[in-house]
């Protein structure tokens, strides 16, 4: 499932598929959410759920705003809360 979900001062894309224990996948610096292919196609079949989002000023989110503060973590943190997760196992590389 494809998604854009508001965030306090712009928005994030993000997709999710799969069943199970979830995982979030956290892209490089310099790549967005498509970094996370491959990974994004296999492991629903291993029995988990995946998602994977565009941070703040990558790909289909929205770009930063200059003297708007924002927070990762609190974006992440309302993107799970979203999806209905209560927990996840990060999977990150760089700057994820």
């Amino acid at each position: 499932m494809k998604g854009t979900l508001t965030v306090a001062g712009g928005h994030l894309a993000y997709e999710i598929v799969g069943e199970g224990p979830l995982v979030s996948l956290l892209h490089p610096g310099l790549w967005d959410m498509r970094t996370w292919d491959r990974e994004f196609e296999r492991w629903p079949s291993q029995g988990l759920r995946v998602l994977r989002y565009d941070l703040r000023g990558y790909g289909g989110s929205s770009r930063l705003e200059p003297g708007v503060p924002f927070s990762h973590v609190e974006d992440l943190t309302v993107l799970l809360d979203e999806v209905g997760a209560a927990s996840t196992a990060l999977v990150g590389c760089s700057m994820g």
